[in-house]
């Protein structure tokens, strides 16, 4: 036979069924598999009460089967009549189907205002006898309708390639039409049409047919066929629709009367109908709160007014762990309850299979409410199991060869520790870690009865432990066999123990950091170090590693513990003044957690003299400027108390505002200013009870500088500080205003000399009161003068019959003290003396 064209019928979308084409008696059909040009009248269909026959048409005669194996009545304006093998009758309804082809010429639907179709007769016996009551086709309105008894109906389907099924029922009157490409009409029209015979006809609208079948079957009755999500399930969608599908009855369903409520609430769902099926399909506009329990209302009544009510409820699953079941859940006779499945859980999906690298913890109480036996045929078994599709993995509760609670299914047989018989109606808990390893089977640890006060490796029993693959996408509570009976409550699902009830073990600590987190100016050549305080589980140095500014580098440990150690690393070169690095320091503790942290830290950019900034820096209102501090390593502890040093200091500053005149609580001042922690030292440039350039020396008071200079807003000034140190001594101090820095310093008159307390560990720049303003640049700390720009100070000397000198300067010579002095001939340095002339002096002319 040939084969028949495969079309399939659209439904709303969420709809989980198909709609059925009720099948009972087949009464007549034709595939017209006969030889193309097989004249159709006298041809035998396949099914039927006797041979094709016709009406008289123009076109009867020469109508024969088409090359396309179909009846095609292109061109012809054609009657040709078949009649059933039975009539419709009390209890039944008719089913026509049929496929349309494109006409060979001509069209059937397109743009054509002829008629062409499917007329169905009563008191049909050959040719054109009985009565046409119904039609289905091309009503002349170029496109698919019906006609006759039941109603004149067309909608806007002008599809010639199609699939059509027409249905009366004999009861009620009740008719539908639809086609394949969505079109869908129905109604009631008279009743008791005792239908027993079809003709294909056509005015200059052409059918061309294939696969013409009519079945006579009981009434179905109106049933719900389906419901989405289903009855009582668990781990529905938070986010899926929400459907039923009905099926008719005697009469249609009236869709105008269809009411849905959702946890009460009336909503609006789309429905849909083809053929005799209905589609109530709701997708709420947010998503469902998760795991929680929903229950759908529908109501509805048919055509003759019939009343039909569906609720059912179910619970949705959970976008992300961890995922609570209180229950309680009784399971018997191997009637698994699905609770999770990847379609409904998001935290499930694909997360749990080969590639997977996630740890899973579950937690469940269950009891055997029946007598637990083994060994007989068939054996008990219950418990939580973990499936992928229908294929079992691991089941923990009681594998079927043991009177123990156990592991089985697809893990290896074994009791769970401590070795306990099932006793009927007596509650255990269980507690299981999964850690999943890409491509290898993943590690299992099984508690019975944890202890919930402890943390995961506190517990008092040690699991069941052992290796197999654990890859799932549903998880189920089983029991069986005969009258075993399990009930299970409190199950959850999570990420970490304190997800499942433990208490949240402790995290490894990070302290002690070298440098400092954000040290500002960390020891150049300084070592890096951290400290590693374990947490609840233990931490092995070959998990550590550590990186510097990106760069993988070797550490060592030190101060070894059972609770820590120290990791430590020295950099083989000193790092640049002022440049910035990072550390990174990770590990894994014997839970196979990692940790890791970073800090960072700036070199000092000023570990040696001399050191400098350039400036400008701005000061007012009182708000110092702090350029140096005990972290520089210039400054370290080298100028405090015991102090031997020598430091020579250099700035220039100038007053922009400095509005006020000294009375009783001051007046402006500002400079240059040593630090002791928050004690003041020596400050160069005003002090406040002057209006002049000066000092504030403090227990050597406010001294001018000499010769006297007012301040005049606007002027720039230069100041040079020798600071002389003594060990446990006052510091003496030189300062020059405006010095020459073409001569030597020590040649030049200074403005200030005194000695005071002028430990520091900071430098600061300073200026107030109000609205007192100066700017400062230039600042340089040196050990020598000649670190500041000052020339070397020139110096004869005469050692072993030779003379040098240092500094610049001419060399000049004279036969007594007070001359007269000439220009050297000889300006070499070093030089050998002449020992001709009985005496002779040396000097060098700046």
């Amino acid at each position: 036979m040939k084969k028949r064209m495969q079309l399939l019928i659209p439904l709303l979308a969420g709809s989980m069924l198909a709609a059925p084409v009720c099948k009972g008696t087949e009464v007549f059909s034709d595939s017209f598999t006969n030889v193309p040009g097989t004249l159709i009248v006298g041809k035998l269909p396949q099914v039927g009460s006797g041979t094709w026959t016709s009406g008289g048409g123009s076109g009867d005669g020469s109508l024969a089967v088409s090359s396309l194996n179909s009846l095609d009545t292109a061109g012809k304006s054609v009657a040709v009549f078949g009649g059933f093998t039975a009539s419709l009758g009390v209890g039944q309804m008719l089913t026509v189907q049929c496929d349309t082809l494109a006409p060979a010429s001509g069209s059937f639907l397109v743009n054509n205002t002829s008629w062409g179709g499917i007329s169905l007769y009563t008191g049909h016996t050959t040719g054109g006898t009985g009565s046409e009551v119904m039609f289905f086709g091309n009503p002349s309105a170029g496109a698919w309708g019906t006609d006759g008894s039941i109603g004149r109906f067309f909608g806007t389907d002008t599809n010639e390639v199609n699939h059509a099924t027409f249905t009366y029922v004999y009861d009620t009157g009740a008719w539908s039409l639809s086609t394949s490409s969505g079109y869908s009409v129905n109604g009631t029209g008279p009743a008791h049409y005792a239908l027993n015979g079809l003709r294909v006809g056509c005015g200059t609208a052409y059918p061309n047919l294939d696969n013409l079948t009519v079945d006579i079957s009981p009434v179905p009755v109106f049933s719900f066929v389906s419901q989405t999500p289903a009855n009582n399930t668990y781990s529905a969608p938070v986010s899926g629709p929400i459907s039923v599908q009905t099926t008719d009855g005697g009469s249609p369903v009236n869709t105008n009367t269809i009411v849905m409520k959702v946890d009460g609430s009336t909503v609006t769902p789309s429905i849909g109908k083809t053929n005799n099926v209905t589609t109530i399909d709701y997708l709420p506009a947010t998503p469902l709160s998760a795991g929680s329990l929903h229950t759908v209302l529908v109501t509805l009544s048919e055509d003759g007014g019939t009343a039909h009510t569906n609720s059912w409820s179910f619970t949705t699953g959970y976008p992300s762990l961890p995922a609570t079941l209180v229950g309680p859940f009784t399971v018997s006779n191997d009637v698994s309850t699905t609770i999770f499945t990847a379609a409904g859980e998001g935290w499930l999906g694909t997360n749990y299979q080969s590639t997977s690298s996630k740890t899973l913890y579950a937690r469940f109480s269950m009891e055997f409410n029946s007598t637990n036996t083994t060994g007989g045929t068939p054996i008990t078994f219950g418990g939580f199991e973990f499936y992928q599709g229908g294929t079992e993995k691991l089941l923990i509760g009681k594998q079927g060869g043991s009177a123990n609670w156990s592991v089985g299914a697809g893990a290896p047989n074994a009791d769970i520790p401590p070795i306990t018989p099932i006793v009927t109606n007596d509650w255990h808990t269980f507690l299981v870690r999964v850690d999943y390893s890409p491509g290898v089977d993943a590690a299992v640890k099984v508690w019975l009865d944890p202890d919930f006060t402890q943390t995961e490796p506190a517990q008092p029993n040690a699991p069941l432990t052992f290796t197999m693959n654990n890859t799932f996408d549903n998880v189920r509570l089983r029991g069986g066999f005969s009258n075993t009976t399990t009930t299970y409550t409190n199950i959850v699902l999570a990420e970490t123990p304190q997800g499942v009830g433990l208490p949240a073990p402790t995290a490894v600590t990070f302290r002690s950091f070298v440098p400092g987190q954000n040290a500002s100016s960390a020891a150049v050549a300084t070592p890096i170090s951290i400290n590693v305080l374990f947490g609840s589980y233990g931490v092995n140095t070959n998990t550590v590693s550590m990186t510097l500014d990106g760069n993988s580098v070797t550490p060592t440990f030190s101060a070894i513990t059972a609770n820590s150690f120290t990791v430590n690393y020295q950099p083989p070169s000193v790092f640049a003044p002022g440049s910035a690095h990072t550390v990174v320091v990770s590990l894994t503790d014997s839970n196979n957690t990692p940790y890791s942290t970073t800090w960072s830290f700036t070199a000092d950019a000023y570990p040696t003299l001399p050191v400098s900034m350039a400036g400008p820096f701005d000061v007012t209102s009182g708000l110092d400027v702090t350029l140096w501090n005990a972290q520089n390593g210039w400054i370290d502890g080298n100028y405090g108390a015991d102090s031997t040093n020598t430091l020579y200091t250099q700035f220039s500053m100038v007053f922009y505002d400095f509005p006020q005149t000294i009375n009783s609580a001051g007046g402006s001042y500002g400079g240059l200013h040593f630090f002791q922690d928050n004690n003041e030292h020596l400050l160069i440039g005003n002090a406040w009870l002057s209006t002049n350039w000066s000092a504030d020396a403090k227990e050597a008071g406010e001294p001018d500088f000499t010769p006297i200079v007012p301040i005049v807003v606007g002027d720039w000034h230069t100041f040079v500080i020798k600071s002389v140190y003594s060990s446990n001594a006052p510091t003496a101090e030189t300062v020059w205003m405006d010095p020459d820095f073409t001569k030597s310093l020590d040649s030049q008159s200074p403005s200030l000399t005194t000695a005071l307390n002028n430990t520091f560990n900071q430098v600061r720049l300073r200026c107030g009161n109000g609205s007192t303003y100066a700017e400062f640049t230039n600042i340089v700390m040196a050990a020598t003068a000649q670190d500041l720009g000052f020339p070397v100070p020139m110096m004869l000397s005469i050692h072993s019959g030779q003379l040098s000198w240092t500094g610049g300067g001419t060399l000049q010579s004279a036969p007594a003290v007070t001359g007269p002095w000439n220009d050297a001939v000889d300006q070499s340095n070093p030089q050998v003396l002449s020992t001709t002339n009985p005496a002779e002096f040396y000097r060098l002319r700046q």
